[in-house]
C-alpha cells in the first residue's frame, strides 16, 4: 500500500483486513464456526444490501408485520465475524447469521443456505466511504473520498478487495445452497426477489413461497416493510440517536440509491473500477 495514503485502523488475518475494534479471537473462531443444517447465512461484501436481505429473510420466516427485529440484532448479535460464537449459537431457530467473509473463509455446511448479493462496485465504493467515516469516527478528520478511493482500489479497506470477494462467491452461484442476488435487480423488481428468497429458504416443513403465493397481501406488506425508506424511518424510532449505536446506524442507512457514484467519481476513477469490473466479468462470465 502507498504509505502516503491515510491508514484505517485495521489488522490483517488470513489475507483479509478487519477493523481493529474487532476481536482477533472472535474472528478466528468465526472462521472455524460451522452453521447448523437449517441456518441461513447472509454473506455479502459490506454495503451490498446485507441488512435489506436480513430484513426480508426475517419477515418471511416470522410473518410478524406488526413489529421489527431490533436493529442492534442485525448490527451486532447476528454478526458472525464480530460476535462471540456463544451468542451466535444461542440465537433461536429459525435463525439467520450475517458475515462479510469471502466464500473461502467460511466453514461451509453444504446443508445450510447462503445468500450473497452483488452490487455495482462504484456504488459500493461511495457507500463504503461514508460507512467507514462513521465506524472509524473520522467525521472530524481529514479523510477525503479521493484518499478512500485509493484504499478501496488497493483493497486496503475492511474485508479487502471487492472483486476477489465477489469472485469467490460467484464461482459457487450454481451450488444448490447458494443464492446469488444482484442489488440493482432487487431495486427494479423487489417482488420477484422476495419470492426468490422465499423459495430458496423454504424447507420440508414450510414452503414460504407457496405461503406468499396464496397471500399476496402478505407479500405486499413484506415488500413495504423492507423498503429502504420504511426501514430507515421505523428503525430511527427504535434507536437513541445520541447513543453509540446511532453512529453505526447512520452508516447502515444512508440512501440505498443506484447510481449515486455519479455524484462522486471522476472520469479516471470510474474508468479504473470499470476496467476491473470488465476483467472480473471476463474471468467469471458474469
Amino acid at each position: 500500500m502507498n504509505s502516503t495514503h491515510f491508514r484505517l485502523p485495521m489488522f490483517k488475518l488470513n489475507g483479509i483486513w478487519f477493523p481493529e475494534y474487532f476481536s482477533v479471537e472472535n474472528v478466528k473462531k468465526a472462521m472455524k464456526w460451522t452453521p447448523m443444517d437449517d441456518d441461513i447465512i447472509v454473506a455479502t461484501y459490506p454495503k451490498c444490501g446485507t441488512t435489506w436481505v436480513q430484513s426480508i429473510v426475517w419477515f418471511i420466516q416470522h410473518k410478524d408485520l406488526d413489529s421489527l427485529p431490533p436493529i442492534t440484532d442485525f448490527m451486532f448479535k447476528h454478526f458472525l465475524d464480530k460476535q462471540d460464537i456463544n451468542v451466535i449459537d444461542a440465537i433461536k431457530q429459525p435463525r439467520h447469521v450475517k458475515t462479510h467473509f469471502p466464500y473461502y473463509l467460511n466453514n461451509i455446511n453444504c446443508n445450510a443456505k447462503y445468500i450473497t448479493v452483488y452490487r455495482d462496485p462504484k456504488d459500493v465504493c461511495i457507500s463504503f466511504y461514508h460507512f467507514c467515516r462513521n465506524i472509524f469516527n473520522l467525521k472530524d478528520e481529514k479523510y477525503t473520498f479521493d484518499e478512500f478511493f485509493e484504499n478501496f482500489n488497493e483493497g486496503y479497506v475492511p474485508y479487502a478487495d471487492f472483486f476477489n470477494h465477489v469472485q469467490s462467491w460467484y464461482e459457487h452461484k450454481d451450488d444448490e445452497n447458494v443464492l446469488f442476488l444482484e442489488y440493482e435487480k432487487m431495486t427494479r423488481n423487489i417482488y420477484e426477489t422476495v419470492m426468490d428468497i422465499a423459495e430458496f429458504i423454504s424447507t420440508n416443513e414450510v414452503d414460504y413461497a407457496k405461503l406468499l403465493q396464496r397471500d399476496s397481501c402478505l407479500l405486499h406488506k413484506i415488500v413495504e416493510k423492507t423498503s429502504f425508506g420504511e426501514m430507515k424511518k421505523s428503525y430511527t424510532h427504535l434507536i437513541d440517536m445520541n447513543s453509540n449505536v446511532a453512529k453505526n446506524f447512520n452508516g447502515f442507512f444512508r440512501n440505498g440509491k443506484v447510481g449515486d457514484w455519479k455524484n462522486y467519481l471522476n472520469e479516471n476513477q470510474r474508468d479504473i473500477i470499470d476496467e476491473k469490473l470488465k476483467q472480473l466479468k471476463s474471468f467469471t462470465h458474469m
